[in-house]
Order: structure tokens, then sequence, then C-alpha cells
């Protein structure tokens, strides 16, 4: 059995994404895990892939732990099952965590979002709010107000569970394709 993982950009055309699957059904090369393609990159060929090779940039001796002078970069690591590792790690370590994701960080939230306690009131309470800015409430609308306080309140909590295990915490919002934009972004940190 093999297997690879083929990420197709939602930019691509259902025609288009059917073709570029059934040529990784067609690639016998089965070193490649993990393949991704971007439209923005389609005038290079669009498809990356990802090679692991060994590097010597950061290797702990034997005599050398995480602990809590520690500090680590984690990509993506506020949200989802990154987050449930990088929480683990914390307890073990009580190091000090710079997690990096795309979605913006408010500390605190809008007033209207502030007596909602799950997703189906705050939808309730986002489609009361688009009334009463005269706008009509759709699906996408609600959405877009709705899924920056769920991600929001996912991140706080995953700050608030790495301080809870002994850890310390900082979330920075910055893309880490973009070398330049992130080295700015991490620089204070």
């Amino acid at each position: 059995v093999f297997c690879r993982i083929v990420d197709l950009s939602s930019k691509l055309s259902a025609d288009k994404s059917a073709q570029t699957i059934v040529d990784e059904f067609k690639d016998v090369d089965m070193s490649i895990k993990e393949v991704a393609h971007d439209t923005d990159k389609l005038a290079l060929g669009g498809r990356l892939t990802l090679s692991a090779r060994s590097s010597d940039s950061y290797v702990l001796s034997k005599n050398e732990s995480m602990n809590e002078e520690s500090v680590v970069l984690v990509s993506g690591g506020a949200k989802g099952v990154t987050a449930q590792c990088t929480i683990e790690l914390a307890r073990s370590t009580k190091a000090k965590f710079i997690l990096l994701g795309r979605s913006a960080f408010e500390p605190t939230e809008a007033m209207w979002t502030q007596n909602a306690i799950d997703e189906s009131e705050l939808k309730k309470l986002a489609m009361q709010t688009l009334l009463a800015e005269g706008q009509k409430p759709t699906p996408v609308s609600i959405s877009k107000l709705v899924n920056p306080v769920l991600a929001n309140r996912e991140i706080k909590a995953t700050l608030q569970a790495i301080e809870g295990v002994g850890g310390q915490a900082t979330y920075i919002a910055a893309d880490v394709t973009d070398a330049a934009n992130l080295k700015k972004a991490i620089a204070p940190a």
C-alpha cells in the first residue's frame, strides 16, 4: 500500500483538480509522500514537494535537553493537533513557546460576541449584528464574523493551557512562507 498526501489550492478549477489527482496517481515515484499544487506557482509548474534531509542546524547533544530556558518556535501551534502537542511539550519542559499562525489574534473580543459560549450562539448574534447594521445575513457573511472569533478563542485557550502547565507562550500572526515578513514578525519575540 502506498499513500501520498495531495494538497490542492482552492483556486484550482474542478477540472484542473481532477486532472491533477489523476496525474498524481500515475506518478510512480514512491519517495514523494506529500505534494501540493498551488495556482500562485503554476508558471513554475505548480507542483511543490517536500523532501527530508539531515541538518545540523540544531541538534541536542546527550547532555542537553529542553527546559525552562529553551525557546521553541512552533508553526501552526496555536490550533488543532499541533496545539495539543505543544501543550504536552510545555508540560514536560516548561519552555517558552512562540506560536506562529496565519490567523489574527486579538486578546479581547468584540462586544457582540461576549455572551456567546458556543458556535450556534455566535451565529445567532452575528445574524443580529448584521441586521442591526442594515446588512442581509448570509451564510458567508455570518461565517466572516464567526470564524475569526472561533479561531481567536482557540488560540487564547492554547496560550492559557500552555501557561497552565508551566510554560510560557506568545502568539504571532505570520505567514511562514514569506521569509522576509516572518523574520520581521518574530524579531521582537
